[in-house]
């Protein structure tokens, strides 16, 4: 059971989204701003590190993590050795809960906000597809748009909410926002294959992936997304990357994320990163050769992820860094 408990937030909003201080509009320009500038060298993020074991090499059964908020609970997903996989939300005092969405096969959180709203997603055995939920208390909300299979990956502290569903193959999503009143906003980057919204602040900045068509990049390479007030802005990793995947911001701008990058050869190399005012900085856990950052609290900057230590265990971790 849990050793902590998650606070309860005020008011949430209606068609949109309350902006408490207008320096996260402020910093979303300078985002801008920055963008177009030419990022040299990264340099390693200053972090210091909460680690806690997930899985071992022979516990037969494998964990992954999504977003955190600012208590420190961090959620998530767990396979078991009898075939099916139960959403996980582990507190800050290491206590851990399971849970399988009712009339539901396999179960993934993806993200929680302040007042221990979790999103996700779990394979509904009526439609036989994938369906977005949101989780409040014993109160469970099923999310599909279309007839399609539908992935929740973000919340704010307002509730609302961001994902995206697939149109034919892969990658053909289109993006959602939906608020909390049950509203739905199209959020696709112009002239994109494909939208996947990840990640939404207490502003209404969102973060995500977006791809283009194969005429355009027959390699359906992945892009980082920052979207705003109808504005919208490309943030890839540099150095030759073909992949970037941004998974979450703060109310101060700064966003998290994971790349592939080429070195210059066959040879790839995958990067947990962070962005902040034009400057992109490496995460890399202490002992873990493999770092994946999975989100980052709204007001605290908290950052999530995984690691693969050199005994090939799996651990999760918390981060703050600078």
């Amino acid at each position: 059971m849990s050793t902590d408990s998650d606070c309860i937030q005020l008011s949430v909003d209606s068609m949109c989204d309350s902006t408490p201080a207008s320096q996260w509009t402020v910093g979303f320009f300078a985002v801008l701003l920055t963008l177009s500038t030419t990022v040299q060298a990264q340099t390693q993020a200053s972090c210091v590190f909460k680690i806690f074991q997930l899985d071992t090499p022979t516990s037969n059964t494998a964990s992954s993590l999504g977003g955190v908020n600012d208590f420190g609970t961090v959620v998530g997903s767990r396979f078991f050795s009898h075939g099916n996989i139960q959403g996980l939300i582990r507190y800050s005092g290491g206590g851990i809960t399971y849970f399988s969405a009712p009339n539901g096969g396999d179960t993934n959180f993806t993200n929680r906000n302040n007042s221990g709203i979790s999103t996700g997603y779990y394979f509904n055995q009526t439609s036989g597809k994938e369906t977005g939920f949101l989780l409040n208390g014993s109160r469970f909300t099923s999310i599909s748009k279309s007839g399609s299979p539908t992935f929740v990956y973000g919340i704010n502290s307002w509730n609302s909410s961001v994902g995206a569903y697939l149109l034919g193959s892969y990658p053909s999503f289109r993006g959602f926002k939906r608020y909390n009143n049950g509203g739905f906003a199209a959020i696709n980057y112009p002239g994109a294959l494909g939208t996947s919204p990840a990640g939404i602040n207490d502003s209404g900045t969102i973060v995500g992936s977006y791809f283009l068509s194969s005429q355009q990049d027959p390699f359906y390479s992945q892009h980082g997304f920052i979207y705003h007030n109808g504005q919208w802005a490309t943030l890839d990793y540099p150095d030759s990357t073909v992949w970037t995947e941004l998974n979450g911001t703060s109310n101060t701008g700064v966003i998290v994320g994971n790349t592939i990058s080429n070195s210059g050869g066959f040879q790839t190399i995958q990067t947990a990163f962070l962005y902040e005012k034009g400057v992109f900085k490496i995460i890399s856990a202490p002992n873990e050769p493999h770092t994946q950052v999975t989100g980052i609290s709204a007001r605290l900057g908290l950052i999530s992820g995984m690691g693969l230590d050199f005994s090939g265990t799996t651990n999760g971790f918390t981060a703050t860094c600078k």
